[in-house]
């Protein structure tokens, strides 16, 4: 059986729609700029820390500065911590073209290593190229598509706060919704068969850049102390390049989820975590295509691997008139 059919069998076409909506995942938005400005953007100090295969952390410094015409540009590269070679040095000049309406091509004319002095070298033909892209105080470098992009960040961005805009596709979620569910029970929640009273209340940081999640479900009759209550966190990752959330619930559910596409109001997540029965992994959607609705609806899940089989409607919430 091939991996695909696996995948089918787990998920069913659920599995299949995630892949084709993946192709539209958001993306983040940044103001528009000309070719010049994005250039411009690279001036400055950038810092990024690798580790070593040994397990120290390598810190690599990259500064940036205009060269003598448009679109040239030198640098000077130090890398400190590396026990076994030593410090390193280097100056270089490479030319940048738009690659892209916001990426930019860097493709190095020359350089010169001043340290260790044992392997120096005075100015010679260098053929490094990558592909750059400035976001905010971050520098994403990546020399070919399938290895992974190094991410800078300017060393005086002080706090380095995320732009706000990457949340502005969560505003729906921004808002009281409330309802009345029958909950047929979940063996991976630990929730219990019963009528439910479900509020969901999103709120929004100072800086716009964390929201804050709060869904409580108190069984019909019951009181607070009876609640299943779910406390996300949602933030955009710069690593991943997409939004993530974090919760945990009364239950002792710890998930994580990724937004792994949108369309037409409908938000899809892909969460895993652990609970008390065990590995959960799930495919989750929140739909806000009706105004003052709130659909939550789980497209598929597996506990432990095993595909579950609940009874599980979708939960509507409205907000109050």
């Amino acid at each position: 059986m091939s991996v695909l059919s696996v995948f089918k069998r787990l998920f069913g076409g659920v599995f299949l729609s995630a892949v084709l909506m993946s192709c539209q995942t958001v993306q983040a938005q940044t103001e528009e700029s000309s070719p010049e400005e994005h250039m411009n953007k690279l001036v400055g100090t950038w810092i990024i820390t690798n580790v070593s295969v040994e397990g120290t952390p390598v810190k690599h410094k990259y500064q940036i500065k205009p060269g003598d015409k448009e679109g040239a540009f030198e640098h000077v590269w130090r890398v400190t911590g590396n026990s076994d070679e030593g410090d390193s040095l280097w100056e270089g000049k490479f030319n940048v073209t738009p690659a892209s309406e916001k990426t930019l091509a860097v493709k190095y004319a020359e350089n010169k290593r001043i340290l260790p002095e044992d392997k120096a070298h005075d100015w010679q033909p260098f053929g490094m190229s990558y592909v750059a892209q400035v976001v905010g105080d971050q520098l994403y470098t990546q020399i070919s598509l399938d290895r992974e992009p190094w991410i800078w960040t300017r060393e005086d961005a002080g706090m380095n706060v995320q732009d706000p805009k990457r949340l502005e596709v969560l505003a729906p979620l921004l808002a009281t919704y409330a309802g009345k569910y029958e909950n047929m029970g979940s063996k991976a929640y630990g929730a219990a068969k019963s009528t439910q009273m479900i509020t969901s209340t999103g709120k929004k940081t100072e800086t716009g850049t964390v929201i804050l999640h709060e869904w409580t479900s108190i069984p019909e009759g019951g009181s607070a102390k009876d609640a299943f209550e779910a406390r996300g966190i949602y933030s955009f990752s710069t690593k991943q390049r997409k939004i993530v959330k974090q919760y945990q619930t009364s239950t002792g559910v710890h998930m994580t989820g990724v937004l792994v596409s949108v369309q037409d109001d409908k938000l899809l997540w892909e969460r895993t975590g652990e609970g008390p029965a065990g590995t959960i992994r799930e495919f989750c959607q929140f739909d806000f295509s009706e105004p003052g609705v709130f659909r939550h609806r789980i497209l598929s899940r597996t506990l432990n691997g095993v595909p579950v089989e609940e009874d599980e409607q979708d939960i509507v919430l409205k907000q109050p008139e």
